[in-house]
């Protein structure tokens, strides 16, 4: 990541957030009620972009449960895209009024285990989550923690995931290849799929969201600018909170992984070859 300074007294909407449309959607919902997990290094709480939406949190990383703030910087960047909050200065996020949990399955050195992920998913589905994010992946199968990827699925969590950046692959990463998961490979302004970017033989990833030069938040109320298949990842987390918050909104229920995943497809846009493929899925999806 490149940190950048320039940000103290003006207020922008990065082109990610521009590129999927998330204004249109303001005027009815900014995310308001919907709790998203943020499964990461944490979250940096006390960033003024942040500090409004950050509620709660946990930590599986050490036995400090507690200690959810984030030291790397990664888990701050994500969340800034979900949610930054519209406060006059800064960055302004997909849903700028979702309400965000700090869940550290990543240590300070951004290094994870899949049991912290299940202990993680475990938490979310005992405490109101409606959709959790995963900037995150790795290469082989975790039993327990599909078993509790399928607890969550069957509550109603959404899980969103990056597919993975090896274009040396022929699979996108766990947990992004569950079927109960959305898979997110990233793009750059310009809709081209970023070289670093998993493929998949599978067809695993769904759809392509921005994911290089993003601005977003850092430590220390900082920002940033950095590139990967994890700053894709909450972008789409930031849209399915105000497709939620619309739903609960107009018909005062949620929607369910099906019926998310159908809205997405029917508005995403097509890139590459035509129809799903396997480097940018279904494409784009805008509002």
């Amino acid at each position: 990541m490149k940190v950048i300074n320039n940000l103290k007294d003006q207020e922008i909407i990065d082109y990610g957030v521009k590129s999927i449309n998330a204004m249109s959607q303001w005027s009815e919902t900014q995310g308001e009620n919907i709790n998203i997990a943020v499964f990461d290094t944490g979250i940096d709480y006390t960033h003024k972009d942040l500090m409004e939406r950050v509620k709660g949190g946990a930590n599986f990383t050490t036995a400090n449960t507690l200690d959810y703030m984030d030291r790397n910087g990664h888990g701050t960047f994500c969340s800034g895209i979900i949610s930054a909050t519209k406060n006059g200065s800064g960055i302004i996020g997909v849903a700028p009024r979702a309400n965000l949990y700090a869940i550290k399955i990543l240590n300070d050195e951004g290094k994870g285990n899949p049991l912290w992920i299940k202990d993680g998913i475990l938490w979310s589905v005992n405490n109101n989550i409606q959709i959790i994010s995963m900037s995150l992946g790795y290469n082989k199968n975790s039993p327990e923690t599909y078993a509790a990827i399928q607890e969550a699925y069957k509550k109603g969590i959404i899980i969103v995931a990056a597919t993975g950046n090896d274009p040396q692959q022929s699979f996108v990463d766990y947990p992004a290849r569950y079927p109960e998961v959305i898979g997110v490979t990233a793009i750059d302004q310009y809709e081209r799929i970023g070289g670093f970017c998993n493929r998949d033989n599978g067809c695993n990833i769904e759809l392509a969201a921005p994911g290089i030069d993003i601005i977003s938040t850092y430590l220390s109320n900082t920002y940033a600018i950095a590139s990967g298949t994890s700053f894709a990842c909450p972008h789409i987390t930031g849209a399915i909170a105000l497709l939620q918050a619309k739903a609960f909104r107009r018909y005062n229920k949620f929607l369910t992984l099906n019926e998310i995943k159908l809205l997405l497809e029917m508005n995403a846009k097509d890139l590459g070859a035509k129809g799903k493929d396997n480097e940018y899925g279904y494409g784009l999806f805008r509002f």
